[in-house]
């Protein structure tokens, strides 16, 4: 009986720490991945959540983004958002591609670039530049 209690008390912990961690929110499998300023590069043979990045832009600056998607399966979507969560730029993959845009934002603040997988495997590389016009 005391074995059920011990295994109830580990359920519980695990619960926890899940829900504090998100829960199950991201599925990698496979997963292969490089993070500096500037810069995303993820290979996975599964992807299901979501990557983030944070860009500090002012006024009189300009994005670059270069993309480089390689979809196997399901779906990859890259945006970017304002500061007030607003989407200014939105793609979504699913096949291969590769292209550069370039973004002005309308106000000074820091943006959020999301990488979002729904059950994609393939891989990503991503990466801006801030210029000051």
């Amino acid at each position: 009986m005391e074995s059920y209690g011990l295994f109830f008390s580990a359920l519980m912990l695990l619960a926890f720490i899940l829900s504090a961690r998100g829960g199950l929110s991201s599925v990698e499998t496979g997963l292969t991945d490089s993070s500096l300023p500037g810069y995303l590069s993820f290979n996975y043979a599964r992807f299901q959540g979501v990557k983030k990045a944070r860009i500090r832009m002012d006024r009189k600056d300009v994005v670059k983004l270069y993309y480089n998607v390689e979809v196997d399966a399901g779906k990859l979507i890259v945006l970017l958002k304002d500061p007030s969560d607003g989407i200014i730029w939105e793609k979504a993959f699913i096949a291969d591609a590769a292209d550069t845009v370039t973004l002005k934002p309308e106000r000074p603040g820091n943006y959020q670039l999301l990488i979002e997988g729904r059950d994609t495997g393939g891989g990503f590389d991503i990466q801006w530049n801030i210029d000051e016009i």
